[in-house]
């Protein structure tokens, strides 16, 4: 009689052991990783740990296409495109709006930031074309006049190559710019290269600078003196 109630306890416990092991079993399945390669026998868990993306219990990778996510698009227009990749988006020099986002939801608005106006004064949420066309200087993306500062003029009339010294050589510069299509004066297209100071670059200029360095005529004006007849320095 004994040994009939040991087999029972004994089978009970069998059955208890293997349907606790069931119980914990995790299911397996494919997974789509971030380079598109395709991962058989994962579980859910460890799928997402390496950034992937399930395909489901049961799933392997005969069966599993693995394809970038796509979403919505803003383009530099400020357009929406759907069911575009994000690689493809930013080749189009577009951004990104997020896996499975949609164009119906989305809006695609101008990137806003700190302008620098004429009279130095900041102005913040503004867009780099509204900046431009009230003469101002657009301080970047995301930038806020909390961090900016809008006094400092570092423009140097006359100095047309950007190398501190104003001499000969910028004439030089300014000539080839005028006369032979080169490089604009650095690194503001209009004022490095004013060095008469009458707000453009031209071939008087490199004549002002020739009587300033050979014969002692009177030097180029400061960035605040030129800025104060022309308005804010541009960069280019």
């Amino acid at each position: 009689m004994k040994s009939i109630y040991l087999f029972t306890i004994v089978s009970l416990a069998g059955i208890l052991f293997f349907g606790a092991t069931d119980a914990f079993a995790q299911e397996t399945g494919a997974c789509c990783l971030p380079n598109l390669t395709c991962m058989d026998n994962i579980t859910d868990a460890d799928c997402q740990l390496q950034g992937g993306i399930y395909q489901g219990d049961g799933s392997n990778c005969a069966t599993v296409t693995c394809e970038a996510p796509t979403g919505a698009c803003c383009l530099p227009d400020f357009t929406c495109m759907d069911n575009i990749t994000d690689a493809d988006c930013q080749s189009q020099g577009g951004i990104y709006q997020g896996d499975g986002s949609n164009c119906a939801t989305v809006t695609c608005e101008a990137p806003t930031g700190a302008c620098c106006l004429p009279n130095l004064t900041c102005m913040d949420n503004i867009t780099d074309a509204d900046c431009q066309s009230q003469g101002g200087i657009y301080q970047g993306n995301g930038s806020n006049c909390a961090t900016v500062t809008c006094d400092v003029c570092d423009c140097i009339p006359g100095n047309a190559n950007n190398d501190a010294d104003i001499n000969v050589g910028d004439a030089v510069y300014i000539i080839s710019y005028a006369f032979k299509g080169g490089p604009s004066p650095e690194p503001y297209a209009t004022c490095s290269g004013d060095a008469n100071c009458d707000c453009q670059t031209n071939v008087g200029d490199a004549v002002y600078l020739i009587n300033y360095a050979f014969k002692g005529g009177p030097a180029p004006c400061d960035c605040e003196t030129w800025s104060s007849l022309c308005g804010t320095p541009l960069r280019k």
